[in-house]
Parts: C-alpha cells; structure tokens; sequence
C-alpha cells in the first residue's frame, strides 16, 4: 500500500484533531518539541474527534526541547475506527492544558488499513 505523511504544527490549544474518519494503520512517526517542558501527543482509535474523556491507544512522551522518532514496522499500529490525536502539556490521559503554538511539529507516517 502507498504511504502518505501527515504534517501538523501545533496550536494554542490542546490540537484535538480527527485525522482520518476511517481505518488507517500508522507505520511510523517524527515530533520536534521546542519547548522548555516534555509535550504529550496522543493518538486515539475514534470516528470523531478527541476529548479528555476519551483514553489514548498510547501517549508518546516528547522530551524537552527534543524529538522522537518511531517507526511501527511493515504491520504498523492498526487505528479501526479511525485516527485522531490531541497535543497536551501533561501526561495524564484527562490532561486538557493547551500547547503553545508552534511548540511541537508532528508528522505521521500512514496508509489505509487493509
């Protein structure tokens, strides 16, 4: 399957976006924080988009002024129902304390799910 990238550059808000509406498998992923404090991004199997009621399918911690780099393999991480995803300042799954903007610069590596 061909592979695309999404690019997202934060908001001043806590970015609550529904990426895909339908099942995508996510095979990798690149996030810059420039920050002075850790960013959360979390990823969540949904239809619709994110609130703090909902728990992620994982929360990918980006250190202080720093980048991680995660690629899933050739199975990548299956998103049934859809991909959406919220960029927080806390850890906690509830977390609703906005970024600033331009704080993070996320891409995802996706293709349809089979």
């Amino acid at each position: 399957m061909a592979r695309a990238v999404h690019r997202y550059t934060s908001a001043a808000s806590v970015n609550a976006t529904l990426f895909r509406s339908v099942a995508t498998r996510l095979v990798g992923v690149h996030i810059i924080n420039t920050a002075a404090a850790p960013r959360y991004v979390k990823l969540y199997n949904r239809s619709s988009a994110p609130s703090q009621a909902d728990t992620p399918l994982i929360t990918l911690s980006v250190p202080t002024n720093g980048q991680i780099e995660f690629m899933f393999g050739d199975a990548g991480l299956r998103f049934e129902a859809g991909l959406g995803y919220r960029i927080v300042t806390g850890l906690a799954d509830a977390d609703n304390t906005a970024t600033a903007a331009g704080e993070v610069l996320m891409q995802l590596i996706w293709e349809n799910a089979a």
